[in-house]
């Protein structure tokens, strides 16, 4: 079921231009709209009528939330936060139609909410469509030498010790800011568990007309009842690490995201002292 909610502050204003918006939404992508739930309030509360309505009585694993602006669900990243964490953890779909600039700011950790919410608004594109793959012909090497160059304090930082051995151009077929960030996470990720020997390997590989990246991380495998939940949102293995290096339990996510997006494999495999997470692309040979 999908169902829409709309919020605007005072009684004087009009919640026409937003339920309007949902409403043409819903039609014109044949969505089985149910109802819209609309309140006249300010949103630095959640002592909201028909919200509460919507949230707590409504709503069922498996239905949709179509709201038009961010800023309607709540005021500040931290709420917006706990409120898409909520539906993901009950099943409950989130679709954002709009994004304003206008959300208010933490004083405190703005830092690492704004990349939340950043990260969760890219996944909600991802997810619904509306993140376009943009199909470009470009060197994977080069991405992949970028985002560990920008590492490079990090690698110092933590005694890590790479190994890389890029030194030639590997053409692909792909959009190049995702995979960007496909390799920013998978970096990322290493970084934070990293643990033993303190190596990480990334390789590029060509193989039957693909290009497979992979980034090992010396360390603990991952459980193996937890292998298939890493790419769900918010899931995190150990959570006491991940509360130490502030982790969100969203990067392997939007990577599970940009991949199926493109229609291109990825996954994890364990090894006895380490991980390794890897994607592959189409190889395109430079005209």
């Amino acid at each position: 079921m999908f169902y829409g909610y709309h919020r605007v502050s005072t009684k004087e204003q009009n919640l026409d231009r937003g339920v309007d918006g949902i409403k043409l939404f819903c039609e014109k992508h044949n969505y089985p709209l149910q109802n819209i739930f609309v309140d006249k309030i300010s949103g630095k509360t959640f002592d909201r009528p028909r919200y509460t309505v919507l949230k707590e009585d409504v709503l069922r694993e498996g239905d949709t939330l179509v709201i038009y602006e961010l800023d309607r669900l709540a005021r500040n990243k931290k709420a917006i936060c706990d409120e898409l964490r909520y539906y993901e953890e009950h099943g409950i779909r989130v679709m954002i139609l709009d994004i304003p600039t206008t959300t208010i700011e933490l004083p405190e950790e703005a830092d690492k909410m704004n990349k939340m919410v950043k990260k969760l608004l890219s996944l909600n594109q991802l997810e619904f469509g509306n993140g376009q793959v943009h199909l470009e012909h470009f060197d994977l090497q080069q991405v992949v030498q970028s985002v560990l160059s920008s590492s490079e304090i990090l690698f110092r930082q933590k005694e890590v010790t790479l190994s890389y051995d890029g030194d030639h151009p590997v053409y692909v077929w792909a959009d190049e800011y995702m995979t960007e960030e496909v390799v920013m996470n998978y970096v990322s990720n290493a970084l934070n568990h990293i643990d033993g020997e303190k190596i990480i390997e990334v390789k590029i590989v060509s193989c039957d007309g693909k290009a497979r990246v992979s980034v090992f991380n010396t360390g603990k495998p991952i459980p193996e009842e937890d292998i298939d939940k890493i790419w769900s949102k918010f899931y995190k293995v150990d959570k006491a690490r991940t509360r130490e290096y502030g982790g969100n339990g969203i990067g392997l996510s939007i990577v599970k995201a940009i991949m199926e997006a493109h229609n291109q494999a990825y996954g994890v495999k364990n090894y006895d002292n380490g991980v390794e997470f890897w994607f592959e692309l189409d190889e395109k040979t430079e005209n």
